[in-house]
């Protein structure tokens, strides 16, 4: 999945069907059962994973993010980008 011309719209969806995931502690621990895939999500992407349980847009996430961590908003928008591209390409996401 790479940067669509409309990213900070677009809406964001993890793939719900053969993935499980809990929150412990600071990190999100990820199984996708379809692959046998196991991830470790910490920092800002344990921040935003709830959302994108959920539904949510790049905008949205920076929100969330510059809400927990002292970034600047573009920097936390290009970070949240390679993490969506980076769940694209693990087709994690809808």
């Amino acid at each position: 999945m790479n940067a669509q011309p409309n990213l900070r719209s677009a809406p964001f969806l993890l793939r719900n069907a053969g993935i499980t995931w809990r929150a412990l502690d600071d990190e999100i621990v990820v199984l996708d059962l379809e692959t046998s895939l196991y991830l470790k999500v910490k920092g800002a992407g344990a921040v935003v994973w709830p959302l994108l349980a959920g539904g949510t847009t790049l905008e949205a996430m920076v929100a969330a993010v510059l809400e927990v961590y002292d970034i600047d908003a573009e920097i936390a928008g290009r970070e949240l980008t390679g993490f969506l591209d980076d769940l694209g390409e693990r087709k994690l996401l809808r």
